[in-house]
């Protein structure tokens, strides 16, 4: 009687559409990059990943489980998720390509991997080393604290870097995507991004390789290689760039700007220096003026202002001293830092 009452009572179930609470979700999707094959579950957009060291999980779920219906898109995949994003997944330089589109105006926050011991890389200015255990680091981020995708990171990628592994995690745009770091039993990261305007793909890749301090930058290097992005240092260069080259720098004020101090660093022996000047013609004795600037050329040294446009105001009415002049004569200097102006 029990079993058939069971039995009963599933038909009313299916009839009513109960059942159907759970959602039906998608296969997991395996895509192979070289010798790693990452596995993506569309229902979630967890992600694993397999290399010759192991199975390593690369990002938790995003959010829970989803019904979604994955599409081949030429090599990878292409489906719209419950909040009606749509996501592209595929292979692209030995890596996991992963697309999210959103609305404008929506945003996402993306927990990566909790971790318990291991480093994390980032390029914060010229790159640090994070030990996800290390108490002054924890103590130091005991509050979170985001570094921009185009601003606080020198590019958008850093790494996770545990025994033998390094997981490196690379945006192919920084914009509006932050990295942030918090204090949770040890270093803990998450990614953030707002789908505004201009920022409304959030192009991510991750990648899985040997244990190395570099291994952002160098997996970076090659996505911009490859994207055809990379600019070397040749490509960059400029007139009398060479001049740079184990030069000294110096700022010059008072009778450091008349023409005999150019005489005297020539006397000591100094080949090569980047001679730095701020001046008010209105207020100061000393200038930079056209004959300093044509002999520093001539010893072969770099000469010119490091700042020029200090007020734009009007002189009459300016709340500053420090007036924006053109001078009357004139002279392109041999060398302008970059966002200078020579008026």
């Amino acid at each position: 009687m029990a079993r058939s009452f069971a039995i009963l009572f599933l038909a009313s179930l299916c009839s009513t559409g109960a059942l159907f609470a759970v959602p039906a979700t998608a296969d997991p999707l395996a895509l192979h990059a070289g010798n790693v094959t990452f596995t993506i579950d569309p229902a979630t957009l967890g992600i694993d990943a397999v290399d010759n060291r192991g199975p390593v999980q690369v990002m938790p779920p995003l959010h829970a489980p989803e019904a979604v219906t994955p599409v081949a898109d030429g090599a990878g995949w292409r489906w719209t998720d419950a909040e009606d994003r749509i996501v592209t997944a595929g292979v692209e330089n030995d890596a996991l390509h992963l697309t999210i589109t959103g609305a404008r105006g929506s945003s996402l926050t993306w927990d990566l991997p909790p971790a318990g011991t291991g480093t994390w890389l980032v390029p914060d200015g010229e790159g640090m080393a994070f030990g996800v255990g290390d108490a002054f680091w924890r103590k130091a981020y005991m509050h979170e604290h985001c570094f921009h995708g185009t601003t606080s990171l020198s590019f958008p990628a850093w790494s996770h870097m545990e025994d033998a592994r390094a997981v490196t995690y690379a945006l192919g745009d920084g914009l509006k995507s932050e990295l942030c770091l918090r204090d949770a039993a040890g270093l803990q990261a998450r990614l953030t991004h707002d789908f505004a305007d201009g920022a409304q793909t959030l192009d991510m890749l991750f990648a899985t390789g040997p244990a190395d301090p570099l291994a952002p930058a160098l997996f970076y290097r090659r996505l911009l290689k490859s994207r055809g992005k990379f600019k070397s240092f040749a490509d960059k260069a400029v007139p009398k760039l060479t001049r740079l080259f184990g030069a000294s720098q110096a700022y010059v004020w008072g009778d450091g700007r008349d023409l005999a101090f150019l005489d005297e660093l020539q006397a000591l022996g100094i080949r090569r220096i980047v001679l730095s000047y701020d001046q008010d013609p209105s207020r100061q004795k000393h200038l930079v003026g056209p004959d300093y600037l044509r002999r520093a050329d001539r010893m072969g040294y770099l000469a010119g202002p490091y700042e020029s446009f200090d007020n734009a105001q009007p002189a009459a009415t300016a709340d500053s001293p420090f007036i924006l002049k053109k001078p009357s004569s004139p002279v392109a200097p041999t060398w302008v830092p970059p966002h200078s102006s020579t008026e």
